[in-house]
């Protein structure tokens, strides 16, 4: 899948799920086929495994493991996330601060929601004057966000 593709169906997802409580699996199968291309039975396929065959809404992080999008070759990530650390790293400490990378995780690429950062920030080591270094971030980066669109 093309990652123009896959962000134009998360795009069309979000907007889907204006109240966050999730979109029925009606309208992903619907979005999926219309929009996405994707086969009917396919679909079936992949929402009957993502829901356990029940009848649950499909929430934001659900599609996003549905409908993954291109994250380049391996050296293509470690620049666009080198990039993005020195983007705030601006004093070339091979640190940023806890704020500056939940500032981060909102605003760059594929935005995570204030309750995906806390989530995410679980996993994150922070020192004791609560910055966070170039490898613990790219550990979070790597294990607990995807490196979608970046």
């Amino acid at each position: 899948m093309a990652q123009d593709q896959g962000k134009m169906l998360r795009d069309r997802f979000d907007e889907l799920n204006t109240d966050g409580t999730g979109v029925s699996q009606k309208d992903v199968r619907a979005l999926l086929v219309d929009q996405g291309g994707w086969k009917a039975a396919d679909v079936d396929v992949v929402l009957r495994e993502a829901t356990g065959g029940t009848d649950a809404r499909i929430d934001t992080n659900t599609f996003r493991s549905i409908v993954p999008v291109d994250l380049g070759t391996p050296t293509e990530q470690s620049k666009r996330m080198l990039d993005a650390f020195k983007a705030i790293d601006t004093d070339d400490t091979g640190f940023i601060t806890e704020a500056e990378f939940r500032q981060l995780l909102l605003n760059w690429g594929d935005p995570l929601t204030s309750p995906e950062v806390d989530e995410l920030m679980k996993e994150v080591t922070v020192d004791s004057e609560g910055r966070i270094s170039y490898d613990s971030y790219v550990t979070a980066i790597v294990t607990g966000y995807p490196l979608a669109s970046a």
